[in-house]
């Protein structure tokens, strides 16, 4: 929310505080969740190549598990990336 009304480094900071949290109980899904979300505030930034990273970051995750309607979503969004 933050980053959608132009505040990107609270919006940054909240989601390093979810990671964190994702990480320390082992919840990839979360972790992955938190990828995209952190892609699409580079998005807003402008940084394509953070941006990207992140997406692909997620796809890899929802690949690992399998998560085929999630992986769709990851999809997506590298393709909105490579646009």
């Amino acid at each position: 929310i933050y980053s959608s009304k132009g505040n990107h480094f609270i919006g940054l900071e909240f989601v390093n505080r979810s990671l964190d949290l994702f990480k320390a109980n082992a919840d990839s899904i979360g972790v992955a969740n938190c990828y995209i979300t952190f892609g699409h505030i580079y998005r807003r930034l402008k940084n394509v190549k953070i941006e990207l990273d992140f997406h692909l970051k997620a796809l890899n995750l929802f690949t690992t598990r399998n998560d085929k309607e999630r992986l769709a979503v990851a999809l997506h969004n590298v393709g909105e990336s490579f646009f």
